[in-house]
């Protein structure tokens, strides 16, 4: 395989099930993917590296064995995260500190030491949710930190115009996500496959700013 001639892509959370879905579409469109796992051995044969993402020392290691790899990046999907099923006032302050940064930290972390990495006319691609639809009790922490990274994304997708961004907000997916809900997952629900697909797509397409998947 020549990788030269290919678009590559860095994936956060690709060991997740829209990770895993992700990593497959792209290399179905011909993308080389790097992927950045909390636990490299459930991806074999893929390229790919352990790394905490909440824990910016292993994220800065990931991306320089990113750019040892690869030299640079076309493409950056975030596609990590982490559901709690808790009442708020039930739930312990390091809980909630554990969540956010799961979901919010590690989106940071990941933009900020993969940026030299990037090419140009590279894509970055957050995956969302539709916030104001996890209002649930026992959600609270879950829904407050999809609020944040919204808001993040939002406001990183402005003060970053030159930088095709795109915050891709998700309905329910079909991933073992939703065995932390306290609520069964809806029969609308979308299956990864399609959620990786989108994600083709919206790059394909440089679709930027925030875009909604029904």
């Amino acid at each position: 395989m020549n990788h030269e001639r290919m678009t590559t892509a860095l994936v956060f959370g690709a060991a997740g099930g829209l990770g895993r879905a992700i990593t497959s579409a792209l290399q179905a469109a011909d993308v080389r993917v790097l992927g950045v796992a909390r636990d490299e051995s459930r991806l074999p044969g893929l390229e790919v590296t352990s790394a905490d993402l909440t824990d910016e020392n292993q994220v800065a290691a990931a991306c320089l064995w990113a750019a040892r790899e690869a030299g640079t990046v076309d493409l950056l999907v975030f596609a990590a995260g982490r559901m709690a099923n808790a009442l708020l006032s039930e739930a312990p302050a390091a809980a909630l500190q554990a969540l956010w940064a799961d979901n919010v930290l590690s989106a940071h972390l990941a933009t900020r030491h993969a940026a030299p990495l990037l090419t140009p006319a590279a894509h970055r691609i957050y995956l969302g949710a539709y916030v104001e639809k996890l209002q649930f009790p026992k959600l609270g922490a879950y829904a407050g930190a999809k609020a944040a990274l919204d808001a993040w994304a939002r406001v990183l997708i402005r003060e970053e115009r030159a930088m095709k961004t795109t915050l891709l907000r998700l309905p329910a997916v079909d991933t073992p996500l939703w065995l932390r809900a306290p609520f069964p997952l809806p029969k609308s629900a979308l299956t990864a496959a399609a959620v990786g697909d989108e994600v083709v797509r919206v790059w394909r397409e440089a679709k930027t700013g925030v875009v909604d998947l029904a």
